[in-house]
């Protein structure tokens, strides 16, 4: 069972129980739904102003006003600062990307655990072409160009319309447009 209000903030407080951070809702994580429960997002711990998006944004071509306008704050995971970049599909939670501030040791980028990945996509309703880069910054700078998305390793869920690679020229990225090509001339 979800909490019926849709909220974004759920802390685990037993194995097979969450409380709504919203709310106060208490869930049954063992319910059986399409999420397998509830989606646990990080706490929102800091929200992002000018003075903290200065100091964290390890984009410089990411604005304050596009990450505010995605969503994005600040937690801990582990032992360190993450900028929590959410997912959404239809103004529902399903997944996030959280690219690590401080340097603990933690790693660079995570994702919820044991949750299937989604895309990140720029709007639900996507308008060809679409713009398809490697992670959430890349596909929110691409959003001020039009319809974008970002793979996060995952390449299922490619949009069935005329799309435009826009990679890094690294190894991951040469190896992801490599993929991408491959999955769209198997569908023709």
């Amino acid at each position: 069972m979800s909490c019926p209000s849709n909220h974004a903030y759920v802390r685990k407080i037993a194995p097979d129980k969450a409380i709504c951070l919203d709310c106060g809702m208490f869930l049954d994580l063992k319910a059986k739904n399409e999420n397998k429960g509830p989606l646990i997002m990080p706490p929102l711990l800091y929200t992002l102003d000018e003075y903290t998006w200065a100091s964290w944004n390890p984009w410089p071509n990411i604005t304050l006003r596009l990450a505010e306008k995605y969503g994005w704050y600040g937690s801990v995971i582990g032992m360190d600062d993450y900028l929590v970049m959410p997912i959404f599909r239809h103004k529902l939670p399903v997944g996030y990307s959280a690219r690590r501030i401080t340097d603990n040791g933690g790693k660079k980028y995570r994702l919820p655990k044991d949750r299937a990945k989604y895309i990140w996509q720029s709007r639900d309703d996507l308008h060809p072409p679409v713009l398809v880069g490697e992670g959430v910054a890349d596909a929110v700078w691409l959003s001020q160009l039009g319809s974008s998305v970002a793979l996060l390793g995952s390449y299922g869920e490619i949009p069935e319309l005329p799309i435009i690679m826009v990679m890094d020229g690294d190894e991951k990225g040469i190896e992801a447009a490599f993929r991408i090509v491959q999955e769209q001339k198997k569908k023709g």
